[in-house]
């Protein structure tokens, strides 16, 4: 199962009426851990630097950076 398969998987669960809210913000948690983990390019701003297109935060060191070091976003 792939990141995004497992994304959709959960999805399906969230606001179901045989769950309790507890369970879907487990679900949400998941989801939303599962989602920094899918690789996404960084967007290039106006002055030559980038941002993480996880949080927007400013990525300082991007050749190097494979994660983002304020959101744990996965970087391509």
């Amino acid at each position: 199962m792939t990141l995004d398969e497992a994304v959709v998987f959960l999805s399906r669960y969230l606001d179901s009426e045989y769950y309790t809210d507890k369970c879907n913000e487990a679900h949400q948690i998941a989801i939303e851990a599962l989602k920094k983990q899918i690789p996404k390019k960084p967007i290039e701003n106006d002055i030559g630097g980038y941002i993480c297109p996880h949080c927007q935060g400013v990525i300082l060191d991007l050749p190097h950076e494979l994660y983002h070091r304020d959101c744990g976003g996965r970087l391509e």
